[in-house]
């Protein structure tokens, strides 16, 4: 008799031990938290004479790329939903993001005679601008079956610009000689900086993109 109660108590403690052990074990996080430095470059289609109310003359800028970086802060949620066999994810960020254009154009000013040399004479139009948004991006990441880590995103971005800034001037190439100057007596001239003019209050863009993740570690409570 017991032998028999030992035996039963034994095997009820070996069973509650492996219950216990299996409902310990976390849920995978469904919540996903992201954040980053990002570098990108510009493509800037541009075709006019002159900023709006900013005295300019005699060139068209025309299209340029220029450089910019941005600070973001987000979150995903993974719905366990995967249409179509599609893994996807619903994600927002909040970013800061500061785009740069450098738009510069060359004009033939006239012939420099001195004595019996010829030479051409070349300056160079020269607008840099700074705009940058703080804005909202809502977004949908669809992973590939095929492929695991692989993700695409496609949604909005909607902000506001909290910097917006240009600088303007017209630069002397030809002659290159230090003694060859504007009528001002620099080889700068038309040096004028301030506020972007005529910028809208708000700022809207598609946002797509790719991206692949990879796992850095594995985390096993069983094995703990």
């Amino acid at each position: 008799m017991y032998k028999t109660l030992l035996l039963v108590a034994c095997v009820f403690a070996t069973s509650n031990v492996f219950a216990q052990t299996e409902t310990a074990a976390p849920e995978p996080s469904k919540v996903f938290i992201q954040g980053g430095i990002f570098g990108s470059a510009n493509f800037h289609n541009a075709s006019f004479t002159q900023l709006p109310d900013v005295p300019e003359c005699c060139v068209t800028y025309q299209s340029q790329l220029g450089f910019g970086g941005a600070l973001v802060l987000g979150m995903e949620l993974d719905p366990s939903y995967a249409p179509a066999g599609f893994p996807t994810r619903l994600g927002a960020n909040l970013s800061y993001s500061l785009l740069t254009g450098a738009l510069h154009e060359t004009e033939f000013v006239g012939n420099i005679i001195r004595g019996q040399e010829v030479s051409r004479g070349t300056s160079e139009h020269r607008i840099a601008a700074n705009y940058g948004v703080l804005a909202l991006e809502p977004y949908v990441a669809f992973g590939f079956p095929f492929a695991n880590g692989l993700r695409m995103k496609l949604g909005i971005i909607a902000g506001i610009p909290l910097s917006k800034s240009y600088e303007q001037s017209e630069l002397l190439l030809q002659p290159s000689g230090a003694e060859w100057t504007f009528e001002n007596g620099s080889r700068t001239r038309g040096r004028v900086a301030g506020p972007l003019p005529s910028v809208e209050p708000m700022y809207f863009a598609g946002l797509f993109g790719l991206r692949y993740d990879c796992l850095l570690y594995t985390s096993d409570a069983a094995d703990e």
